[in-house]
């Protein structure tokens, strides 16, 4: 997954030296992604109420030096994209919003998803949706997806499959994988009821503990 982050980041325009914002409470492969790229990952503390970027932090780690954000929707909780992406448009920064542990959560009704210009998704065994390993991209229609086409298969020309115009990695997720996926988007809602059944259970029990505290 962290590859596939970066291939994101690259095209976005990171190279070495510049600094990335990103949370301090994530999978290592965030930070990776960008140190892939020869950037500076900098840390921004979280948000107490959802445990992700703080968008008064990102105002405060700002430099000359800064390209971009990572937003992490962890835990199965949206970052507060809307002030994310005010602070990101007031500096002229670009957003990548990676919900590894959110793919059906929703942002003021809408899924997170589609709260940036691009997304990256993780299957790893511990989302709510798995494949064992691998990733996905996704990116708005206003930026060209050929560049990332062009990425995922080791650098092979889209036009002429026997020519590799760009060194590259394979990025792609294997057929097997793809094939767990479908079955398991067929049953998405029985998947994220028996999870919220599960933090309803904890929720239930431990509501009220002093210096215990819930997600907003």
């Amino acid at each position: 997954m962290g590859r596939s982050r970066s291939t994101r980041i690259a095209r976005l325009g990171c190279t070495a030296w510049d600094e990335v914002l990103v949370p301090s409470l994530t999978y290592i492969a965030t930070a990776n992604a960008v140190r892939y790229m020869g950037g500076e990952p900098v840390f921004v503390d979280v948000d107490p109420h959802t445990w992700c970027i703080s968008p008064s932090g990102l105002e405060q780690a700002i430099t000359p030096k800064t390209k971009g954000i990572i937003a992490v929707h962890l835990y199965g909780h949206p970052a507060d994209m809307d002030a994310i992406n005010k602070v990101a448009a007031a500096h002229g920064l670009w957003v990548v919003r990676t919900p590894p542990e959110a793919h059906f959560a929703r942002y003021k009704g809408r899924l997170v998803g589609g709260l940036a210009d691009i997304a990256t998704f993780s299957f790893y065994g511990n989302k709510i949706i798995a494949s064992g390993e691998g990733g996905a991209g996704h990116v708005e229609r206003s930026i060209p997806c050929a560049p990332y086409k062009h990425a995922r298969g080791q650098g092979m020309d889209l036009a002429r499959p026997i020519l590799f115009s760009d060194h590259c990695y394979n990025y792609r997720l294997t057929n097997i994988a793809a094939a767990l996926l479908c079955a398991q988007l067929e049953r998405a809602q029985e998947i994220i009821s028996r999870r919220q059944a599960v933090f309803d259970f904890y929720r239930k029990r431990l509501d009220g503990i002093p210096g215990l505290s819930f997600s907003q």
